[in-house]
């Protein structure tokens, strides 16, 4: 070919290249030899980073030496390529199981590339393969050499500073579910290492969180309280954070600090809540963690702590089957005070009681996400606190009344039934009969609504006896 419309010899080094990848992909065991000198050819030709990268390649691919791939790696170093080629050919000879070559080769690169401003790259690079090897105590060393390098003018880019901050927390994190606390602390601690003092960042919010719930596992308070004291400086808006003071409250049984932590949580609530940890986000993330909250004071027998995370829960949720649940949860806790209680306490008790069950028929009724069959089991379970709660206030027909027709309420969210109607009709009676009590009791200005009220039960209960006439189920009751 005339040489003087031969192509240039970039040109040719391409083609080189694009051949000896032909080769590499199609069986390199098969044309190993081929590859090898389409590469060698196109590196003589026009010597480039993306030559040498794919030699090595080539040579891995093939199963050669140490030698020889040793040979093509100080060939990389002696033409000078990026420190980002030198990095990617450092994972690559570890995805190869080369380690030993590439942590020599590594070392190399850090030798040749010492005053580069992008040294951290490879130093974070070195930290995480000897961690992923299991290496912690070298790994430890070389973050120790950073943290300090770090405050005498060596100072990692923005970059490499935030892969090295990925690493550690996620060391730590490993630490902590694994429940070696103090070990996730050494981890945050270095990563805390890195903010100047009265720095203001949400990752360092979160950051003195993980490290609260650390000092609180090693049963630490003063220094959890510390370390939230800071996460509240720099996010004090945080559902995270609240809910942080909120553990360190319930561990130090502060009822009041864990009240104001659940009512600065409630609030919360309406706004959006993001990432934290593992912690499944959804638009539930907010309630899971009042939900939470209210388990951990129960967890620690703090009773008064958990209801009032349960009723932030019910209040602010959007779920209406989770505040359901909570509601159930309330009732149960309510109802083992009544047990033993004296008839004073029981009547406050019951006077709690009462909104909770009210709020259960307004959930019930308006769950349009429910099958037949849970709007039932819902209803019926409530329907039942209802009627026992009314068998209960002999001594007070005000609060008879209310339960015995909150009862009847629930009841008619249900299948009726003759059993079910019959119940209705004892309700509706004995409603009528609390509110006569009532009247009778009562300054002769409200009577009138005490009777009106008798007579509006009255009348109900003459059409529920209608209907189990008219169904057949009254003969032996008619007489």
């Amino acid at each position: 070919m005339n040489v003087k419309y031969a192509p240039g010899s970039e040109v040719q080094a391409k083609v080189l290249r694009l051949l000896a990848t032909v080769y590499l992909e199609w069986d390199c065991q098969k044309f190993q030899e081929k590859a090898l000198n389409a590469v060698n050819l196109a590196n003589k030709e026009c010597m480039s980073a993306s030559g040498l990268y794919l030699k090595i390649r080539i040579l891995l691919r093939c199963g050669a030496s140490d030698d020889h791939i040793r040979g093509g790696l100080n060939e990389m170093l002696e033409c000078e390529v990026s420190l980002d080629v030198c990095l990617s050919t450092v994972k690559l000879l570890m995805s190869e199981d080369r380690e030993v070559l590439a942590l020599e080769y590594l070392k190399s690169v850090c030798q040749c590339f010492e005053s580069s401003p992008d040294l951290g790259s490879a130093l974070v690079l070195h930290i995480e393969l000897l961690l992923q090897r299991g290496k912690e105590l070298l790994g430890k060393q070389k973050i120790e050499d950073i943290i300090t390098g770090h405050y005498t003018g060596k100072q990692l880019t923005p970059q490499a500073l935030a892969s090295l901050h990925v690493i550690l927390w996620d060391k730590a994190s490993k630490h902590f579910e694994a429940r070696n606390y103090s070990e996730a602390l050494q981890w945050y601690n270095y990563s805390l290492s890195f903010f100047k003092a009265g720095q203001m960042e949400p990752n360092l919010a979160k950051l003195q969180r993980n490290r609260a719930s650390c000092f609180l596992q090693l049963k630490q308070l003063e220094k959890a309280k510390e370390a939230i004291k800071e996460a509240e400086r720099c996010d004090p808006d945080s559902i995270f954070t609240q809910f942080s003071i909120y553990k360190i409250a319930v561990q130090d049984n502060n009822a009041k600090k864990a009240a104001e932590a659940v009512n600065a949580m409630g609030l919360l609530t309406k706004c959006p809540v993001a990432s934290e940890d593992r912690l499944l986000v959804s638009e539930n993330a907010a309630s899971n963690l009042l939900s939470l909250a209210a388990q951990i004071a129960l967890e620690s027998e703090q009773q008064e702590t958990a209801m009032k995370a349960l009723e932030s829960l019910c209040e602010n949720s959007k779920d209406d089957a989770q505040v359901l649940t909570a509601l159930r949860c309330l009732v149960r806790l309510v109802l083992s005070t009544i047990e033993k209680s004296s008839d004073e306490m029981r009547n406050v008790s019951l006077d709690v009681l009462l909104p909770y069950l009210k709020m259960a028929l307004l959930k019930v009724s308006h769950q349009s996400h429910m099958t037949a069959e849970q709007r039932t089991d819902e209803a019926n379970w409530f329907r039942k606190i209802a009627w026992n709660s009314a068998l209960q206030c002999e001594k007070s027909p005000d609060r008879m009344r209310d339960f015995f027709v909150l009862s009847y309420q629930l009841s008619q969210l249900c299948p009726p039934d003759r059993t079910l109607l019959m119940g209705q009709k004892t309700c509706l009676l004995m409603a009528a009969a609390a509110s006569l009590e009532l009247c009778r009791k009562s300054p002769h200005s409200d009577q009138t609504e005490e009777l009106t009220q008798a007579l509006e039960h009255i009348q109900i209960c003459w059409e529920v006896w209608k209907t189990l006439k008219a169904s057949g189920t009254l003969s032996s009751y008619t007489h």
